[in-house]
């Protein structure tokens, strides 16, 4: 039977959120969600369910994708057919149909992120004229109360000195990671060293620990050190998560080194630009 491509805007939160988590069974990386966690997901990440996509046969939703827009550009995420869909152009349809929704925007750049190793999907993408631009890297360091200290000279930056320092930022930023992204949480913080080698860590404190942990460009190496020392210290019973850090990222080495492991990476796509 015929698929038809309906606007995500026709479905409720909880109805989306049962479409992904059933879209995602078998993947690499399932990623279930709560009906909460994606609504937060889309506020987040400004997913516009308008030009996002629920893919229907026979009356019954059998696959999902989301389209976030953003000032001249937009970004494919949470795409996914069920399992016994799989195989039947679906997922070709959604994506064809999300690109139209995107063109008609007028939006030049388009990008996604694909778990490292979905072979099927990078397939896809590359025919639709999606290029690799580059790895990312998921990294986290779990609860570690050793007996660190504060660092004195560390002091800590409120809401808007967090946004102004990610404000200043320039290049290529994930999606994840944009100004906007940060705009959208409710719990941003940070800490700046200032001086010689003056430096800067900001992040997200949410309900699952510390999360979106990034630094400012230019931070010098023993500066970065000491601020995830000083922040590890500040909240010695959370988490840490570092989202979407570039594999050739110089401070690689010094996340290892502070205890943070690869939980997954992906290939970043982008389309235009």
């Amino acid at each position: 039977m015929t698929v038809s491509l309906i606007a995500a805007s026709q479905f409720t939160t909880a109805e989306l959120t049962n479409i992904y988590n059933l879209s995602r069974i078998g993947y690499l990386i399932p990623m279930q969600m709560r009906t909460q966690e994606l609504e937060n997901y889309m506020r987040l990440y400004q997913i516009n369910l308008t030009h996002s996509l629920v893919a229907v046969r026979d009356g019954n939703p059998v696959g999902l994708g989301m389209l976030a827009i953003r000032e001249g550009r937009s970004w494919i995420t949470r795409l996914g057919i069920y399992p016994n869909q799989r195989g039947r152009q679906i997922g070709f349809k959604l994506i064809e149909g999300l690109l139209e929704n995107s063109d008609k925007l007028m939006i030049e750049t388009m990008t996604l992120e694909i778990i490292t190793d979905n072979h099927p999907a990078h397939k896809l993408f590359l025919r639709f004229n999606f290029m690799e631009r580059r790895k990312l890297l998921i990294m986290d360091r779990g609860i570690n109360p050793k007996n660190l200290k504060m660092d004195e000279d560390i002091q800590p930056m409120d809401r808007d000195e967090v946004l102004s320092h990610l404000t200043s930022r320039t290049g290529q930023i994930p999606w994840t990671g944009q100004t906007e992204s940060y705009q959208q949480m409710a719990e941003i913080a940070g800490f700046h060293l200032e001086g010689p080698e003056s430096g800067w860590v900001a992040y997200n404190l949410g309900s699952k620990g510390i999360s979106h942990l990034t630094y400012g460009p230019g931070c010098p190496e023993n500066t970065l050190r000491r601020l995830l020392d000083h922040l590890h210290a500040a909240y010695l019973q959370q988490s840490f998560r570092v989202d979407n850090l570039p594999a050739d990222d110089p401070m690689l080495d010094l996340f290892t080194d502070k205890g943070y492991a690869i939980s997954f990476s992906r290939i970043e796509m982008i389309r235009g630009g």
